[in-house]
């Protein structure tokens, strides 16, 4: 708080004169023939709740209604919507010519748009100071640090944000990647398959969901993982399993040794202990951050990445693990995971970087005879399916094979149950379900549960991208 020199405290930064003078030049702007120009140009930038007089703050909320409306703005038109504004009577209903009569000229009028948002950010910066200090003295730093990294996130723009665009630039910037041959836009999979069909991974919101035991875990680490080796800067938000279990997984893709076996020591000392010390020191110096399943909240979550983001340098891409885990308000499990799945898609558009995000299926499947992933499978899906850009699911065959062996006395179903096991050993279904801007399908990749490994099953062997 501060104090003047008498040890009052100092109101917050405002300036009604100005607020007068913005909304008395937006009331006689379709007098003066400028029709909604400044409307127009002002309706993005400032809100409401910028204002520092409630009143005016709705005064401007009965012009955004009629300029969405299409209707006539003036003192007449704004009275007439606010006759039982109780705010509006107290000042009284010539307070509106009052305010028409020191209007001032677009170009000045707009800037004092500006400067009732750059107020209104001043002021939010001094509350949220103010209470995380508040935390800081009788609660946590963690708490304080939370409180300041989510609110000053949310604060508006100001100047220079583009309410439309040239369509000029997006042809531009359109035609400067069209003639790139063989090219992945977004960040690569490693998977030449998946890659092909989705272009890469792409800021934005993608579902990667399954049952459990169909590899959505390691398929997601095992990008990320290959992403970061290529200099991309990963946080991985895991809600499920400890960093070390994490880390067993990624030590084993690059080693090859089965990471159950580095759980439990079960490895040779002489031959597969050099190759995990090797593989454990290169990850170590992997930029990837692993956000603990303590973190449970998606306001943690943000100030989380956040964190990570600043120990990295930067950030490319993030992978939740998983959605059903995360704790958001709601009435009901539907509710609360579509509240989550809101969050995140919000999220990453503030991140700008592709939001992996892993999903459990709801146990319908299991009652199928085709147990094949479908959108309606996703567990309490809620928003889920419009909230993502792209959903996948992964689907192992010889997960479900291998416990329908047929009685052994039927020759021929045995025969059959073999070559389909032979067929899908080690090999994983990727379905794209879901893709905004690309095709659906599936793509048949090869997979090594036990080293967290997956590989395109291009027909030429030098080309594979194990890992």
């Amino acid at each position: 708080m501060i104090l003047d020199q008498e040890g009052h405290p100092l109101p917050p930064p405002h300036n009604i004169e100005l607020e007068q003078g913005f909304i008395g030049s937006v009331l006689v702007s379709d007098l003066d023939g400028d029709g909604s120009q400044l409307v127009a140009e002002t309706a993005g930038l400032v809100k409401p709740e910028h204002f520092w007089e409630p009143t005016h703050g709705r005064i401007w909320e009965a012009v955004l209604k009629r300029f969405t409306d299409e209707k006539q703005i003036s003192p007449v038109t704004i009275k007439s919507d606010m006759l039982t504004d109780p705010g509006l009577m107290d000042l009284g209903y010539g307070y509106l010519a009052s305010m028409a009569g020191v209007s001032m000229g677009f170009s000045t009028a707009k800037a004092y748009a500006e400067e009732i948002v750059e107020l209104h950010r001043r002021r939010t910066i001094i509350e949220v100071a103010d209470k995380a200090a508040d935390l800081a003295m009788t609660g946590s730093a963690d708490d304080a640090v939370t409180t300041l990294d989510n609110a000053l996130v949310d604060l508006p723009m100001g100047e220079g944000r583009e309410r439309s665009v040239s369509i000029l630039n997006s042809v531009t910037n359109v035609i400067s990647n069209v003639f790139v041959e063989e090219r992945v836009l977004g960040l690569s999979t490693s998977i030449e398959d998946l890659d092909d069909r989705l272009g890469g991974l792409f800021a934005g919101y993608t579902i990667l969901a399954g049952r459990p035991s169909m590899g959505k875990t390691a398929l997601a680490l095992a990008m990320g993982q290959k992403a970061a080796q290529r200099g991309a800067k990963v946080a991985i938000w895991s809600l499920e399993m400890t960093a070390e279990e994490l880390t067993e997984r990624m030590i084993s893709a690059d080693c090859g040794v089965p990471y159950s076996d580095i759980r439990r020591g079960k490895f040779d000392r002489e031959v597969e202990g050099p190759k995990i010390v090797d593989a454990a020191q290169t990850l170590g110096h992997q930029p990837i951050r692993v956000i603990p399943e303590h973190v449970l909240t998606l306001e943690e979550g943000y100030a989380s990445i956040k964190d990570a983001t600043k120990w990295l340098g930067g950030l490319d891409l993030v992978i939740v693990d998983f959605l059903q885990l995360i704790e958001a308000p709601g009435r009901s499990p539907t509710e609360r995971v579509g509240n989550a799945s809101l969050g995140l898609k919000r999220m990453g558009k503030k991140l700008g970087v592709p939001m992996l995000t892993l999903s459990q299926l709801s146990r319908a499947v299991e009652s199928r005879e085709d147990k094949r992933p479908q959108l309606s499978d996703l567990r309490d899906s809620g928003s889920i399916e419009q909230d993502a850009d792209t959903v996948l699911f992964t689907y192992r065959p010889e997960y479900y094979l291998e416990r329908e062996k047929p009685d052994g006395n039927d020759l021929d179903a045995m025969a059959d149950w073999t070559a389909d096991l032979q067929k899908w050993k080690n090999r994983m279904q990727v379905i794209t379900a879901k893709q905004r801007m690309g095709e659906i399908g599936t793509d048949v990749i090869g997979c090594n549960m036990g080293t967290n490994t997956f590989w395109s099953l291009r027909p030429e062997p030098e080309d594979e991208l194990a890992f």
